[in-house]
């Protein structure tokens, strides 16, 4: 087996000159973890087999039918374990920053279109007002220069990824607690993070390649749910901030960097 590894290295326009040079090689199966290239990656070919690993809201995005029928050449898994996931994190953040009143969503337009009504519903039950802060991914800088509140709920946009390094150290530097949806950007220096379990999705794509090469067709796959999700806490960066986690939080995290 031949693993080929391309990356835009945050330059989203590139995901079109990717996506056609890999359909144009012999690629038995390809493997992408960010909507915005699985996109392009559909527009480029409708025959070589692609898993999402993970998308967002694939079937509201348009990538597949259907979770239990995706029809076409693409299948994997989606980010999405449903209703309940984003009041879970700004819950975990309350208990984590219990004196935290306003909490900045630091997502785009659409994210907070999505969500909004959730986090502000959660809100009410916890005593704190949450908002959203912008993000554009293009000036992401910029868009984290945005006044935060007491606390920022990160979105799920890969931005934040690719900015791991960035928003870690505006966050230290701001005294500004943060949950992250990445526990790459927790171990960069961000407080903590709750998600799905990234490498868990990962094996499991693996196996969908692997029946794929012998034989089976995405279309017969179903797109498949988070099952796995981790706690990660960054000690030393509660520290820095002054914070004290209680320790009941600590306890649930899968874990904790010291």
């Amino acid at each position: 087996m031949v693993l080929e590894r391309r990356s835009a290295e945050g330059n989203y326009e590139r995901f079109a000159g990717i996506a056609a040079e890999l359909t144009q090689s012999k690629i038995d199966v390809i493997v992408s973890a960010n909507n915005l290239a699985i996109e392009q990656l559909k527009r480029a070919t409708n025959t070589v087999p692609i898993i999402m690993a993970p998308a967002v809201d694939p079937v509201q995005a348009g990538l597949v039918d259907s979770l239990a029928r995706p029809g076409g050449n693409i299948t994997g898994f989606t980010l999405d374990p449903g209703p309940g996931i984003e009041g879970q994190r700004l819950q975990l953040l309350k208990e984590a920053v219990p004196s935290a009143r306003r909490i900045a969503y630091f997502g785009t337009k659409y994210e907070w279109e999505e969500h909004g009504s959730e986090l502000q519903s959660a809100a009410q039950g916890l005593g704190v007002v949450v908002f959203h802060m912008e993000l554009i991914p293009s000036n992401y800088a910029r868009s984290i220069a945005a006044e935060a509140g007491d606390a920022i709920l990160a979105s799920r946009n890969g931005a934040h990824f690719v900015n791991r390094q960035l928003v870690s150290e505006i966050s230290i530097k701001r005294r500004l607690p943060g949950s992250f949806t990445w526990r790459d950007i927790t171990e960069a220096g961000g407080l903590m993070s709750y998600s799905a379990d990234y490498s868990d999705i990962l094996r499991r794509a693996a196996r969908y390649a692997d029946r794929i090469m012998k034989g089976t067709k995405p279309a017969d796959l179903p797109v498949q749910q988070p099952t796995k999700f981790e706690l990660v806490i960054n000690l030393k960066t509660a520290k820095v901030l002054g914070l004290s986690v209680p320790t009941t939080l600590l306890a649930r995290a899968d874990d904790v960097i010291e």
